[in-house]
C-alpha cells in the first residue's frame, strides 16, 4: 500500500494484521523502518512500482492479468 500508515485502509489494516512479517519498498526517503521485517530503498526510481516490477522481473512468478493492471495503475 503506498502508506507506511495502515490504518488510513480498512480493508488493507486486516491484511496487514494478518501478515506474518511487513516489508517497505519505497523511492522516497525513509523515516523510521523499524517495524518491518525487511526494507529496500531506491531514490532513483520514478515510483515505488517501478522498484516492485524490478523485483517482479527477478522472479518466475507468472504475470497475470491482476499483476499487470496494478503495474499499470501504479506506474500511470
Amino acid at each position: 500500500m503506498e502508506t507506511q500508515n495502515p490504518g488510513l485502509f480498512s480493508e488493507a489494516e486486516k491484511l496487514w494484521n494478518k501478515a506474518k512479517a511487513h516489508a517497505l519498498v519505497d523511492h522516497h526517503a525513509i523515516g523510521s523502518n523499524d517495524n518491518f521485517a525487511f526494507s529496500l530503498y531506491d531514490p532513483t526510481a520514478a515510483s515505488t512500482t517501478v522498484i516492485v516490477y524490478k523485483l517482479w522481473e527477478q522472479t518466475k512468478v507468472p504475470l497475470t492479468r491482476t499483476l499487470s493492471e496494478a503495474l499499470y495503475v501504479g506506474i500511470i
